[in-house]
């Protein structure tokens, strides 16, 4: 009960305060979160991330703000990775598996309904 009392209060002020009220141009992300949730594995997005930091030869930092800094640079590494999952093009080589129409036709229904 005191872990929830501590914690609520962080996730209310982010829904309320942070959270976009009106469209933005990542709006269209939320209805195929699904295909970044299913598909994020399948990307190798942590052995390409691997590779290209040896490639890059960044140095190991030590610090906290050197630490602070890497933290920061995840948001726009992982906005990017989203933006590319939920692409038109990839949605549309794995739709037959995440939002598949065959099956309602096999069963006589139409693939609209």
């Amino acid at each position: 009960v005191a872990r929830l009392a501590v914690e609520m209060p962080a996730v209310v002020s982010v829904i309320f305060c942070v959270l976009p009220r009106a469209e933005t141009p990542l709006t269209y992300m939320g209805a195929y979160t699904l295909y970044s949730y299913v598909l994020h594995l399948s990307t190798n997005v942590h052995t390409m991330r691997a590779s290209l930091l040896a490639w890059l030869g960044v140095p190991v930092v030590e610090g906290r703000v050197a630490h602070v800094a890497i933290l920061l640079l995840h948001i726009p590494y992982c906005l990017v990775v989203m933006v590319f999952l939920t692409s038109s093009y990839w949605r549309a080589m794995w739709a037959w598996a995440i939002s598949p129409q065959w099956p309602a036709l096999l069963f006589g229904q139409h693939a609209d309904t």
